[in-house]
């Protein structure tokens, strides 16, 4: 089964929660049903999401990626796996730096984390 972006932040980030999902309505700009906003809390943090068509999105590629810093091993490796599960691995896990493990992941919705435990 298939698990609706509205949803997957909370399953794959602590700390996380949908505030608020308002779909398109007869006659609005936009497809009846489709996502209009959502507004969602990741890690304590705010983000809005919209189910644009294709064709007034400008896409996704990983130059643009959000940036995960993790608590500690645990949460970088529950983070990690769940996000290549379907996604697809760009770099590590790995250590860099003075960074314990790092890793570059695009997602199966093809947003790219970087999931970092410093």
């Amino acid at each position: 089964m298939a698990i609706p972006f509205g949803i997957y932040p909370c399953i794959v980030f602590p700390n996380s929660k949908i505030e608020s999902i308002e779909y398109f309505q007869e006659g609005e700009r936009g497809i009846k049903g489709k996502v209009k906003t959502l507004r969602f809390t990741l890690m304590g943090n705010s983000f809005i999401a919209f189910d644009m068509d294709a064709s007034e999105s400008p896409g996704l590629n990983w130059s643009i990626s959000l940036y995960i810093n993790c608590a500690d091993e645990i949460m970088f490796n529950n983070i990690f796996g769940k996000l290549a599960e379907s996604g697809n691995i760009l770099m590590g896990p790995e250590k860099i730096g003075n960074l314990r493990k790092t890793s570059w992941v695009t997602d199966k919705y093809g947003l790219t984390w970087q999931v970092v435990w410093e």
